[in-house]
């Protein structure tokens, strides 16, 4: 119930804070949330009453003009699981992992690298944060271990291929998804970006949904590309329900582990996370997240997420999706590592021999693999 005279109310039976800050966003009277476990009020005024308690998240939706600061994905009706069209299935693929990292946006694959070979990455922020998450490098067992690279930069394609295979013939599972992530299965235009931060030697790191050369005027015209989608959060609501293995040889919990650094599509990724309940009490235990504010006006997903018209908004909005997974129960490690502590690979793949059957070149005095 919401009539237009109400300066404060109460749903009940709002069991999750996202359920409560979709409430909100359907009542024009209420400017903020104050969640706790069974009670979601509303407030069109600052939530006084419940501010200075412990057990309450307090959270501005509204601003005072009635701009909303919080925005979220509009949930649709989903249809019975064999009518789905989600694209990987993430319990299938992931079934009999123990520990799981997916990597989205994976560029050439190095993060993935630094969870199975951190010997080779001694000045990896990422080397520390998995020691942290899941034990010593020498206490894991890899065969428990499996790791996602959700790449749709078809220019990395053969690299991440021959990455997979070199790993698969260690029995070490590496998937390769050549996807875009987004809230739903489809296609999304990208663009490489390539005279961007001089990303034609730095593996087309610009590559995303906003053709930056066009906005910085760096001159010509860049042949826009078509790439599938799939819906991410579907994605890891399976892996967080996938079948673990029967044994395993560590007393720690299972970890899913998630880094995502999607060129300003964070701004509608997180919310449909959260939304869909993927975010919190979904099985996510670490997600990384590099925003791009910077990126304004951000790109929309499949699904019609916000645009966010300005760099101020995307701050905004990613500053308070941070207060909300910090303080709710069940909710993720919400991190912004960054790790850039190797643009290019210093290794060479496993079981690579020496010369041109290794992939093996020069670049900056170092030998990388490409």
């Amino acid at each position: 119930m919401c009539r237009s005279s109400d300066v404060q109310g109460h749903w009940p039976g709002i069991r999750t804070l996202q359920a409560c800050l979709q409430a909100c966003l359907e009542c024009q009277r209420c400017h903020y949330v104050s969640w706790a476990v069974g009670d979601c009020s509303y407030f069109r005024s600052c939530a006084a009453l419940t501010a200075g308690l412990q057990s309450h998240k307090t959270v501005r939706v509204r601003s005072e003009d009635g701009r909303i600061l919080v925005p979220m994905p509009t949930p649709t009706t989903t249809p019975p699981a064999a009518a789905r069209h989600d694209g990987p299935d993430g319990a299938a693929l992931a079934a009999g992992c123990y520990h799981v990292f997916v990597d989205v946006g994976a560029n050439i694959g190095l993060h993935a690298r630094y969870l199975f070979e951190p010997q080779h990455y001694p000045l990896s922020q990422y080397v520390t944060a998995f020691g942290r998450l899941l034990g010593p490098p020498h206490k894991r067992n890899l065969s428990e271990v499996c790791a996602f690279a959700v790449e749709p930069n078809p220019a990395h394609a053969q690299r991440l291929h021959k990455l997979e295979t070199a790993y698969q013939n260690r029995g070490w599972r590496l998937h390769y998804l050549p996807f875009g992530a987004s809230d739903r299965a489809g296609q999304m235009t990208f663009y490489a970006n390539a005279k961007v931060r001089n990303g034609k030697h730095n593996h087309e790191w610009g590559f995303g949904t906003v053709d930056r050369e066009a906005r910085l005027k760096a001159g010509g015209l860049q042949r826009p590309l078509s790439v599938p989608t799939f819906n991410l959060a579907a994605f890891l609501g399976g892996i967080a329900a996938r079948r673990l293995p029967r044994y395993a040889s560590t007393v720690r919990p299972p970890r899913l582990i998630v880094k995502m650094d999607v060129e300003g599509l964070e701004y509608g990724l997180l919310p449909s996370l959260l939304l869909r309940g993927t975010l919190c009490g979904g099985g996510i235990d670490f997600i990384s997240v590099e925003p791009h504010p910077h990126f304004a006006p951000t790109p929309r997903l499949a699904g019609g997420s916000p645009l966010l018209s300005s760099e101020r908004d995307a701050k905004v909005v990613f500053k308070y999706l941070q207060e909300v997974v910090a303080d709710a129960a069940g909710c993720a490690e919400l991190s912004e590592l960054d790790d850039e502590a190797y643009t290019h690979d210093p290794a060479l793949l496993p079981g690579a021999g020496s010369g041109r059957e290794s992939g093996r070149r020069r670049f900056g005095g170092k030998e990388t693999i490409e």
